[in-house]
């Protein structure tokens, strides 16, 4: 074969596989294009996972606090007045000096009896016992009960001269009721004063007003469909027992829950709480969250796997089979639930009703 021939034929043989190569890489433009895995139809779910909770049952809500009317307090002497602790929306305690007149102090007690004479070595009775009482509480060594004794003088005497050796600590004849000031509870917060430094005041001249005590603190619209239990309340910090019909009248909760109103009030009269409306009434309100004591262990499934709600159950099936189930809540696009058949295996998943009309039995 000549030169010239093998030439055509390796010619030839070339330009075939080119066009080969043409066409495919023409046929791969010339067919649709197959989307890539991740924008192809996904596959229905026949099944949902079965999986395990702890369930608080917490809600928002709102806080309304009920107090009783302001008080006024008053000066037990007349006089120059040459101190005073009191400031808008500051803090009184019980045993406290929270003034002078006359360059004499003057101590706040809170008892059950205002004092309103001097009580002389052998005196007793209700106005007695109340100063006894608060003394103990304050730190006094003292019975709850009894006479007007050494022992009761000297406990006034440390209160009224709190920075005296006791060396030095003047001795009482009585215990001077023009030297106490009545406060209706241990610890005030003064809405206003009236007696300024520097005053010339009468015996019983006003001194200010304290806010008016809590005397119960209730949720606005309880939620219907709470989880059973015990349950808390959790508001600026501070938790507290709550009952079923949502109102906290018990007195350590009450105390707890003073501070809240306290520091909330004092911004322009409630503003900074908001209002409730009761009985067409403004009631300083905050918010809180209520919820079980304990947490509850249940069950969760997205909503879809439910069907036949009613009120608070509903039905699963799993393997063709259905059972019912306590729906305790739902949260971020999750059913928490209970079996209502606390003994029987729970699947591990549950299938995806036919229908959610149907109910357990069909």
């Amino acid at each position: 074969m000549t030169e010239k021939r093998t030439g055509l034929f390796v010619g030839l043989a070339i330009a075939a596989v080119l066009v080969v190569l043409a066409g495919s890489v023409g046929g791969q433009y010339l067919l649709p294009p197959r989307p890539p895995a991740t924008l192809q139809p996904a596959t229905a779910a026949q099944s949902f996972a079965v999986e395990t909770a702890e369930f608080d049952d917490a809600r928002t809500v709102q806080v309304a606090f009920d107090a009783g009317n302001d008080t006024l307090l008053t000066l037990p002497s007349g006089g120059r007045v040459t101190k005073s602790a009191c400031a808008d929306n500051s803090t009184l305690k019980s045993g406290q000096l929270v003034a002078s007149v006359d360059g004499q102090p003057i101590l706040a007690l809170h008892t059950s009896t205002p004092l309103w004479q001097s009580l002389t070595p052998e005196s007793e009775g209700a106005d007695v016992d109340a100063i006894r009482v608060e003394l103990a509480r304050l730190g006094a060594d003292l019975n709850s009960t009894g006479k007007v004794n050494d022992a009761v003088l000297e406990a006034v005497a440390r209160k009224l001269n709190p920075d005296v050796d006791e060396d030095d600590l003047p001795k009482l004849e009585a215990v001077p009721s023009e030297r106490i000031m009545w406060l209706p509870a241990p610890e005030v917060t003064m809405r206003s004063c009236s007696a300024a430094v520097g005053a010339t005041v009468e015996a019983g001249a006003e001194f200010g007003k304290v806010k008016g005590a809590l005397t119960s603190a209730r949720i606005e619209a309880l939620p219907l469909d709470l989880a059973p239990g015990a349950r808390i309340l959790k508001v600026s910090g501070v938790t507290v027992p709550v009952d079923e019909s949502g109102v906290m009248t018990d007195a350590a909760a009450l105390l707890e829950l003073s501070g809240v109103y306290s520091r909330g009030t004092e911004e322009t009269d409630g503003g900074g709480m908001g209002f409730a409306n009761s009985n067409d009434s403004k009631k300083p309100s905050a918010p809180g969250v209520l919820a079980l004591v304990e947490n509850s262990a249940v069950s969760a499934v997205p909503p879809a796997a439910v069907f036949g709600v009613s009120e608070s159950g509903g039905c699963l099936t799993a393997q063709g089979a259905s059972f019912a189930i306590n729906i305790v809540g739902s949260r971020l696009g999750k059913t928490y639930f209970t079996p209502v058949d606390a003994e029987a295996a729970l699947p591990t998943r549950v299938d995806v009703p036919k229908s959610t009309d149907r109910t357990c039995a069909t």
